[in-house]
């Protein structure tokens, strides 16, 4: 396809526009929303949209308050075909198509939409136009070319691989799509087939259970029924037995009863004699803890004394460090307030120091002031900027230059004087006169002889007039100055500078000197120090402030000593202290304990002495031994009749007997229940309707097996289909990485190799040994290689079928040296194919040498 012409009206911004395409390279320029880019839009509007749209993206390109209707018309050559085309939207919306070759016609409206499309599916392909163009913002991204039919073929031809089977395949993927889904999954009839098997199998599967329960139903009944009279004959067989039992177990709890009353008496016996016991033992415990006590007493009174002495030496200890740290901390402030006087002492003479120095800063600020001052009253005159200095400058050159020209251009005359000759009335001395520039009417005389008359011309007056206006240019400058000429300015200008220089050096030297302060408080600072009086040598002050602080440091440390010393009496003090009370108390409590421990063992032996007390014991271990040989004799007894066994015996038999009555119940009510099942199973026919599923079940699967094979045929014919397919874009991916790698050569050198994937997308380019894959490029390389990629793509797809290149704003990451050699790649490129480059920029592809310019305004 080649674009010839395409015009636009009333479409965005543009009210008419009228562009005209080379067969190579067009290059259209023009500045930023100058309506590049609505160019190739509208191309697109006219492929895709019927001029009845009324779409948001049609309504979008209508001028903003204009009742008016996009229009656009395109002439272009595709194929066998050279026709026009042209749409207008919206307002009176119309479609015209004229086809002058390869024979005449003329459509409109809907029919002409359709012929166009017809052409365009004819003679290229709808993906090779997005293909092809780089939008402006996307130059990075690789385009979609392995799946653009056009470079298939030209592929296919150029490996020489003709046979070519798009056709054959998609007869395979039309049939493939009967059985399988684009995942593989299965699909249609032979989906259907495979769950009515497993439908019909499920109904069978549950017709067979049902057969089988009836079966099992009828065994169950037959073994339950023997079953339950089982178990009614080992009922009452098990009842006897229990009756049995129980009338011998009525003589052993007779026996039972007296073996529980003698062992009552047995544990009365023992409670007496532990209460005996414990009695007695009270009683030597309170004899024990009373002589105890007595003689703990006895010893803490001895401790308490002892501890008493040693609180008071820890008073007398207390009071001599209270002594000593008053002392030392009297010493102590003398030397802080005699340190103190010499500190007074040596600012004073610091202070009259820096009342030196400050008098020094203000005679500095006072000095540099006064040169602040003279330089703002220089300042305050006339001054001239070097820049004013430049302009009078250049005037004064005007002058001189107008000048020479008017004296260049006027006549000249030259006159050697022997005798009595005259200049305008003028007499001239004999000799040589000139050359004298002739800028007005001239006469010589020779009085009796010769009147001459000379003219300067036009050019001379003119020339006269510009060398007077300079002249008055310079003047009219120098007095807008209040100067009488240019050296009078430069002596100006250069006093102005210096002054400004003086004014610039003070301020800096003034705003140094303040430091922030202002001057007035610095007076005030020295007002204050001009009060200070004091006499010695800052010296030996100092030296005697360094001794007294030394001083004040041996004070400090003997008060820390005192207060240490302090810390310790009064913590040892505090101890003794605790000690001697906690001894006290202890002392007091231990007294009390022993004198209630005595009273309550005399209370104690009052009501029963130690005699009678050891008596009680012996009685009781008596009573308790006669009670336990009574229950022996019974336990012997029981021993003898086995009344434990017996007792089990019975408990087991009654658990037999209550089990095997709740097993015959169980087992008739299950009768029961099988009996109603089974009638009701019998009565719905499942064998007859378990045969007819198991037919048709048979014919479902015979059926849905040729569909498997002639699915697995399909499925394995386009497997081999496709992996003879992967093998011919393996072969054409040869052909494609030729070719873009012939142009790369051409940009980045004789070293460069480029890796191409069956995507017919580049994965590395290698350069001079160093391979990088295609995302880690730089941004400039990536832009270029892509755009390689879509110029080779134009040049291998066969004449007629191509459609234009288009680049808007692109090539933004390249070098000056790259622009030049891609420059010449798109000049190649265009010998094959049409590049039509939108740019705001056009130094970018000024190295085209074939490019034709069309400008937009």
């Amino acid at each position: 396809m080649r674009l010839h012409r395409l015009d636009l009206t009333d479409f965005r911004g543009t009210t008419h526009r009228s562009v005209e395409f080379s067969g190579g390279v067009t290059v259209v320029e023009g500045a930023n929303e100058a309506g590049k880019s609505s160019l190739m839009e509208a191309l697109r509007f006219l492929r895709v949209h019927k001029a009845s749209s009324r779409k948001a993206e049609i309504k979008a390109v209508q001028p903003v308050g204009r009742d008016v209707g996009p229009a656009v018309f395109v002439e272009l050559s595709t194929g066998p075909y050279r026709l026009t085309y042209a749409k207008r939207w919206l307002k009176s919306p119309k479609t015209e198509l004229h086809i002058s070759e390869p024979r005449p016609e003329q459509l409109v409206g809907d029919q002409a939409h359709e012929r166009f499309l017809d052409i365009i599916a004819e003679t290229s392909d709808e993906g090779l136009f997005e293909a092809l163009e780089i939008i402006q913002g996307q130059s990075l991204g690789q385009p979609e070319l392995a799946v653009l039919p056009p470079l298939r073929r030209a592929l296919d031809l150029a490996a020489e691989d003709p046979t070519g089977s798009d056709q054959l395949m998609a007869l395979v993927e039309n049939e493939y799509s009967r059985y399988f889904t684009a995942t593989g999954k299965p699909t249609g009839e032979y989906l259907r087939g495979s769950r009515e098997i497993e439908q019909l199998q499920a109904r069978f599967q549950e017709l067979t259970d049902a057969s089988a329960t009836i079966d099992a139903l009828t065994e169950r009944v037959r073994d339950t029924t023997q079953a339950a009279e089982g178990i009614a004959r080992q009922a009452a067989q098990a009842q006897q037995a229990v009756a049995e039992l129980e009338q011998q177990e009525a003589e052993l709890n007779r026996l039972r009863q007296k073996h529980s009353e003698a062992m009552h008496h047995v544990v009365l016996a023992e409670a007496e004699q532990s209460a005996a016991h414990l009695a007695y033992a009270q009683r030597q415990l309170a004899i024990e803890d009373a002589q105890r006590l007595s003689a703990e007493a006895e010893q803490a009174q001895h401790t308490m004394a002892a501890l008493r002495e040693r609180l008071d030496d820890a008073d007398r200890s207390l009071q001599l460090a209270h002594h000593d740290l008053t002392k030392t901390i009297t010493s102590h402030e003398q030397a802080r307030g005699h340190s103190a006087e010499l500190m007074q002492r040596l600012d004073r003479v610091r202070q009259l120091q820096e009342r030196t120095s400050l008098q020094q800063l203000l005679d500095q600020l006072a000095a540099s002031e006064t040169e602040l001052a003279e330089a703002e009253r220089i300042l305050s005159g006339v001054v001239l900027e070097p820049t004013e200095l430049e302009q009078l400058e250049e005037l004064e050159v005007q002058r001189r230059l107008a000048a020479a020209r008017w004296q260049a251009s006027a006549a000249a005359i030259t006159l050697e004087v022997s005798g009595e000759v005259s200049l305008n009335q003028s007499a001239l001395r004999p000799g040589h006169h000139g050359p004298l520039p002739v800028t007005e009417p001239t006469q010589v005389s020779v009085p009796g002889q010769l009147q001459l008359r000379i003219d300067p011309g036009e050019g001379t007056a003119q020339g006269n007039q510009e060398a007077n206006d300079a002249v008055l240019a310079l003047g009219e400058a120098l007095a807008a100055h209040g100067l009488g000429s240019l050296e009078q300015a430069r002596l100006v200008a250069d006093r102005t500078a210096k002054a400004k220089s003086a004014r610039d050096t003070a301020r800096h030297r003034i705003a140094q000197l303040l430091a922030g302060r202002t001057t007035a408080a610095l007076q005030a600072r020295l007002a204050v120090l001009a009060q200070v009086v004091e006499e010695g040598d800052p010296d030996d002050i100092a030296q005697l402030v360094d001794q007294a602080r030394e001083i004040v440091s041996q004070r400090d440390q003997e008060v820390r000593e005192c207060q240490q010393r302090l810390d310790a009496a009064r913590a040892a003090q505090n101890l003794a202290q605790e000690s001697w009370i906690r001894s006290e108390a202890e002392t007091k409590s231990l007294l009390s304990q022993a004198e209630q421990a005595e009273l309550k063992l005399r209370e104690a032996r009052q009501e029963l002495d130690d005699d009678q007390l050891e008596d009680r014991v012996n009685q009781a271990a008596t009573s308790l031994e006669q009670a336990r040989s009574q229950g022996e004799d019974i336990r012997s007894q029981l021993e003898a009749a086995d009344a434990d066994t017996h007792t089990l015996l019975l408990e087991n038999q009654r658990q037999v007997a209550a089990r095997l009555a709740a097993e015959h119940t169980e087992l008739r009510d299950e009768l029961t229940r099988c009996r109603a099942l089974l009638a009701d199973r019998l009565a719905s026919g499942v064998y007859d309707r378990l045969m007819d599923a198991r037919v048709q079940r048979d014919q479902a699967e015979t059926a849905q097996a040729a569909r498997h094979r002639s699915a697995q045929a399909i499925k394995r014919l386009r497997e081999t289909l496709i992996q003879h397919r992967l093998a011919a874009e393996r072969r054409y991916v040869g052909p494609f990485r030729e070719q873009i790698e012939r142009l790369a050569k051409l940009v980045y050198g004789p070293e460069v190799h480029l890796e191409v994937g069956p995507d017919l997308r580049l994965r590395s380019r290698t350069l001079h040994g160093v391979t990088v894959p295609f995302e880690s490029l730089s941004t400039g390389t990536r832009e270029q290689l892509s755009l390689l990629g879509r110029l080779a793509c134009a040049q291998l797809v066969q004449p007629g079928q191509g459609v234009p290149v288009v680049i808007d704003d692109a090539l933004g990451f390249a070098d000056p040296q790259r622009l030049a050699r891609l420059g010449a790649v798109l000049n190649k490129v265009a010998a094959s194919a049409q590049i039509i480059i939108l740019t705001s920029q056009p130094e970018r592809y000024s190295q085209i040498g074939g490019a034709t310019q069309v400008r937009l305004t």
